[in-house]
């Protein structure tokens, strides 16, 4: 029997882990996939872009998206031409999320120090 004010081990646990920073944490996930993702503007490109990674076939594509040629190393010019592309994919969808994000922080962190 438990003594009077305690509660079992899984109470515990699961106030213990679903506290108010685990739940904003979470939201704060969400919120920037939706951002990253560009939800709002095209939320079925985001849908399959997800649909595409987990490996679902996207309906209405008949073609495989991905090629399945894998190597360490594919030469010099192909893996430059892949670095661009990741420079260009970064720039585009996450550049104005995290400029706004650093634009906030760098805000409240000045906001917290005291001449």
């Amino acid at each position: 029997v438990a003594a009077a004010g305690t509660r079992p081990g899984w109470q515990r646990w699961w106030t213990a882990a679903w506290n108010r920073s685990t739940l904003l944490g979470l939201a704060a996930a969400v919120l920037t996939l939706l951002l990253a993702g560009n939800a709002w503007f095209n939320p079925q490109g985001m849908l399959n872009r997800y649909l595409n990674l987990t490996g679902h076939e996207l309906p209405g594509v008949t073609a495989r998206l991905t090629p399945l040629k894998f190597s360490f190393y594919k030469g010099g010019p192909k893996e430059w031409q892949y670095l661009s592309q990741l420079g260009d994919v970064m720039a585009s969808s996450l550049g104005w999320p995290l400029l706004a994000i650093a634009v906030s922080s760098r805000k409240t962190a000045r906001a917290g120090i005291q001449h």
